[in-house]
């Protein structure tokens, strides 16, 4: 995991408007309105030729952005609150249920070792803990949310013991977590040494291919810590250059789940209600994922040269 590239290289890069994918000459496309004061105004570049969009000049005093207010959804996106997981009733649990369904038809089966990167305050380690879905799950986080962890019980790894697990995860799961990267690429290459033969990387992004005419005014953007934008290209691109195998994932069991709580996050729902409950979730989660194409971000797999000797397809199925 001793990957070479500095933050001050990364940083220089974007502001050259190097693709830190590709490394193509990106373009300018507008600036955005930061939602933090005082006020600042950023600059968003993307890539021709794989589509990777990014803050040129993204803010670097990480400690300040991701203290305890932005994870009780006081930063600058207020919908980021994992108190709210807490609850009895979390509309959280729908994500969580999501995601084991979606991995357990993607990923070896059980037993198996699960790290969720970017843990939070571990409600997902939680989850597949209780469930059974994994033999050991563990938590990976910086600064406040590892005291929390800790606090509630959730085995959490700190960065030496993260670099002695290297090829020991079976499931590496990072739940909205590319998007705040710096460098995708360094962060994509530490989840590849991190997993075992045949072990899976399981993630979701926001899909700026849906938002491509207009991703300055993409309410994803959120400029202060979303600083890296993804199409499926993109993250093909990005797997294949790490030496991952993209693998599909499509509008199967588990993803209407995880879509339910997208739709009621931003619905601006805490808690799991009567009215929730008897609305027609299949219907409008293939709406949603039509709409914002949820489903069809490429998760991956580390599969040996050996085993992928005469797959030419580039991307593998489930």
């Amino acid at each position: 995991m001793n990957h070479e590239r500095t933050l001050a290289d990364t940083l220089e890069l974007r502001r050259r408007r190097e693709c830190l994918i590709c490394g193509t000459r990106a373009t300018p496309i507008g600036t955005v309105n930061g939602h933090l004061g005082p006020p600042r105004t950023y600059r968003l570049a993307r890539c021709p030729a794989c589509g990777f969009g990014f803050i040129e000049d993204p803010r670097t005093d990480f400690e300040a952005l991701y203290d305890e207010d932005y994870y009780r959804g006081k930063g600058a996106d207020p919908r980021v609150a994992y108190d709210d997981d807490l609850l009895p009733d979390a509309i959280r649990q729908y994500e969580w249920e999501g995601i084991t369904l979606t991995v357990d038809r993607l990923a070896p089966k059980p037993p198996r070792r699960w790290l969720d990167h970017g843990c939070g305050y571990g409600g997902l380690v939680r989850h597949v803990a209780t469930t059974g879905a994994a033999a050991e799950a563990v938590g990976f986080d910086y600064g406040h949310p590892r005291e929390h962890c800790a606090a509630l019980g959730v085995d959490t790894l700190d960065e030496a013991q993260l670099i002695a697990n290297q090829g020991q995860f079976d499931v590496i799961t990072a739940i909205e977590v590319l998007e705040h990267s710096a460098d995708p690429l360094l962060f994509l290459r530490e989840v590849h040494d991190l997993l075992s033969d045949d072990g899976l990387f399981f993630a979701t992004t926001g899909n700026a291919a849906r938002h491509r005419r207009n991703l300055a005014s993409w309410k994803y953007v959120i400029p202060e810590i979303h600083i890296s934008f993804f199409e499926p290209r993109t993250l093909l691109r990005a797997y294949e250059k790490v030496g991952l195998t993209p693998v599909e994932v499509g509008a199967g069991p588990g993803m209407d789940q995880i879509i339910r709580y997208k739709v009621l996050k931003n619905l601006g729902r805490r808690s799991k209600s009567s009215w929730e409950r008897a609305a027609p979730w299949r219907l409008v989660s293939r709406v949603a994922d039509w709409k914002e194409g949820v489903s069809a971000q490429p998760v991956a797999r580390r599969v040996d040269v050996a085993a992928s000797v005469g797959d030419e397809s580039g991307v593998r199925s489930a």
